[in-house]
């Protein structure tokens, strides 16, 4: 190997490591679930009857806020995910899914997110 080569080789090490084309399909495969259980969420319960719209919004629930701060997660450039805990990923589904006050369509969502994960191999 000529020691141009080796020098390119060593500069190419040294730099930050770009995310695996696996990576990046797991973070697009689980911002979708994201967003599938955000909207589910966020839909009334019963389609039939008028809806009136509040003047306010309501003060999002901790449910939300973590299914969006997994979301900004994801496409953070400076974490490694070999030294990510997998729990990270699972939690605000299981969150979801544990939850009282959440309706059968959301949690059925989130389980569905959580079994497609199992199925990507997301956690190891």
């Amino acid at each position: 190997m000529p020691k141009e080569d080796e020098d390119k080789g060593c500069a190419a090490s040294q730099r930050p490591a770009r995310r695996s084309e696996r990576e990046l399909a797991i973070s697009c495969m689980i911002n979708t679930e994201v967003s599938l259980v955000l909207a589910v969420m966020r839909r009334p319960l019963d389609h039939a009857s008028p809806q009136f719209l509040p003047t306010e919004e309501p003060p999002e629930s901790p449910l939300i806020q973590s299914l969006k701060a997994l979301r900004s997660f994801l496409f953070a450039p400076n974490d490694d995910w070999a030294f990510v805990d997998p729990t990270l990923f699972l939690s605000p589904f299981l969150d979801v899914i544990q939850a009282d006050d959440v309706a059968a369509p959301a949690t059925g969502t989130a389980l569905s997110a959580v079994l497609k994960g199992e199925g990507k191999n997301v956690v190891n």
